[in-house]
């Protein structure tokens, strides 16, 4: 009994409590997707759970690291606990630390369009999203030219093909996406054609409106514009760029590779 007792003793309470934090972490971020994934969280609760998960990833590397001083230091037991809560925590804070990096290299914006003299609009989305989402706005000149400067690349996709097939092709590639419909509207003599969407981040499930506006310009030529806009968040990371971007080339490719489609 007395050599199990200084056994106890001997191990470090650091490198458990490491190694717990960083499993308990784990399994509630996974919990959390899941859920937001299904919908079953409020906006806000999704948030706060994330922020815990980092919290407590955080938690688990710093407890790690004393625990391993300990050890080191005063012969303690514990090590491959440390070890897993050090690995497991800085695994689980790598994707907030590359957030972390965007939100230095990128403009704070979370509204993305390719042309905002005429973006298109997004009726749907507003009546969709909740109390909680960002209210849809045209941004100010300062925004615009933040995006402008950080994402050169993003501009309208004008194409020789008639705007039927360019719609057809469009609604194709959104459904192979996942997105949600949310409404549409073919193009014809009235106006544009018109797809309002709801996509999800891959990997947290929140919720980003999408719309595309598909414009005949006569001649046999088409215009598709675009819009990316971030439900939560002041700051999107890039993500509605990397969308937008994205989505036109796939289509542009798919068009020039089925000019008959």
């Amino acid at each position: 009994m007395r050599e199990v007792a200084l056994y106890d003793r001997r191990v470090s309470r650091l490198a458990l409590f490491s190694r717990r934090a960083a499993v308990f972490a784990l399994a509630l971020g996974l919990l959390g997707m899941a859920l937001n994934h299904a919908e079953k969280l409020e906006t806000t609760a999704a948030v706060a759970t994330f922020m815990m998960v980092v919290a407590l990833a955080a938690l688990a590397v710093l407890a790690a690291i004393g625990g391993i001083v300990r050890i080191w230091h005063r012969g303690h037991l514990g090590l491959a606990q440390a070890l897993a809560g050090l690995l497991l925590g800085s695994a689980i804070l790598a994707g907030p630390a590359y957030l972390s990096w965007e939100t230095v290299t990128k403009p704070m914006i979370n509204d993305i369009a390719t042309d905002w003299t005429n973006p298109p609009v997004m009726p749907a989305a507003v009546r969709d999203r909740s109390k909680f989402a960002n209210a849809l706005r045209h941004p100010t000149p300062e925004e615009i030219a933040a995006q402008a400067e950080a994402y050169p690349e993003i501009g309208p996709l004008v194409v020789n093909m008639p705007s039927q097939r360019v719609y057809e092709a469009a609604r194709a590639l959104v459904r192979e996406r996942g997105w949600r419909i949310l409404d549409e509207a073919r193009p014809d003599e009235r106006g544009p054609g018109r797809l309002e969407m709801v996509a999800r981040t891959p990997v947290l499930g929140f919720k980003d409106d999408v719309a595309v506006a598909v414009t005949n310009l006569g001649e046999g030529r088409t215009r598709v514009d675009m819009r990316s806009a971030s439900r939560i968040g002041r700051h999107d990371f890039g993500k509605n760029a990397e969308r937008i971007y994205g989505f036109l080339t796939d289509l542009d490719e798919r068009l020039r590779s089925s000019p008959l489609l």
